[in-house]
């Protein structure tokens, strides 16, 4: 049985009631602990692009469907006394809200 914490499950769009057409925009979340046993292949000429993922058995990613740029990625950059380092965030609106996925949702924000 999953934890408040846990993640569980994918987040599609809804055709039959659409909000907005054309759908672009793709996230693909991975539980931090799925990670560390994954094989990761990075590209040659830049290694902060990842190429492929591949996930331990029984271990899965989870996506999320957005339309016209709804998905948002953010960085910044912040200076301490001591070193400098990079902050994250993303923002993406829903556009398929049921109680299910409200639980789902709820699931992310706590994990």
């Amino acid at each position: 049985m999953a934890s408040c914490s846990e993640i569980t499950a994918n987040i599609g769009k809804n055709c039959t009631d659409p909000i907005q057409a054309g759908a672009e925009d793709l996230m693909v979340v991975i539980p931090r602990a799925d990670w560390l046993n994954a094989s990761i292949t990075y590209n040659n000429a830049n290694t902060q692009i990842i190429e492929d993922i591949i996930l331990a058995s029984g271990k899965t990613g989870y996506s999320y469907q957005g339309m016209n740029k709804s998905i948002l990625p953010k960085y910044e950059l912040l200076k301490t006394d001591f070193s400098v380092k990079y902050t994250h965030e993303v923002s993406f609106k829903v556009f398929n809200l049921s109680p299910t996925i409200k639980k789902e949702l709820e699931s992310l924000a706590q994990g």
